[in-house]
């Protein structure tokens, strides 16, 4: 059983690394969250903003968010499901 759980653990850790190490970068296409750099850890998501999605991260401020970006509300899609938590993320500006 141990083995079995170990196998589990270690295959959502390597999914971890591979997200982290190949992840798309901010301000990239992306089709859910998954694809995303620093998704779960580093609190990443895609959000579809207009027609669009692609790569972002949360903030709080504009202060965060790179230059041509600001911070405004906005809904993550995950697994290509727009979810309907809402949340400041960094959006680009049009």
């Amino acid at each position: 059983m141990l083995g079995v759980l170990g196998i589990v653990i270690a295959a959502l850790w390597g999914g971890l690394v591979w997200i982290w190490i190949f992840g798309a970068q901010m301000g990239a296409p992306c089709a859910d969250s998954y694809s995303c750099h620093g998704f779960l850890l580093g609190g990443a998501e895609c959000v579809d903003v207009e027609g669009g999605a692609y790569c972002t991260v949360y903030c709080k401020s504009d202060q965060k968010c790179p230059r041509g970006w600001r911070c405004l509300a906005a809904n993550p899609t995950v697994l290509t499901v727009k979810t309907q938590l809402l949340d400041k993320v960094c959006v680009k500006e049009p």
